[in-house]
């Protein structure tokens, strides 16, 4: 469960200008809900992509656990939408 999102706002560069969309980064959410090894699995452009990863870096999450009480490393995928 995400429990911090930080703002992503689109940069402000002209080659990205005209795009919209959704870029799809994968993670792995750690023991202490901190996302490691960020990947795009759904691109839009090299600076989006860049953008999104940097943003859901600073993203923290309630680490998933194992029978309700043992924490443990979770994958996920999140959405970062580009207007």
């Amino acid at each position: 469960m995400l429990i911090e999102r930080a703002g992503c706002e689109k940069p402000a560069d002209p080659v990205v200008a005209g795009i919209k969309g959704d870029v799809r980064v994968v993670l792995q959410v750690d023991l202490q809900g901190v996302p490691q090894r960020l990947e795009v699995s759904k691109s839009l452009h090299p600076i989006l992509d860049q953008r999104a990863k940097d943003c859901v870096a600073k993203y923290r999450f309630q680490p998933a656990t194992s029978n309700g009480k043992d924490p443990r490393l979770a994958t996920i995928g999140v959405d970062v939408a580009f207007e």
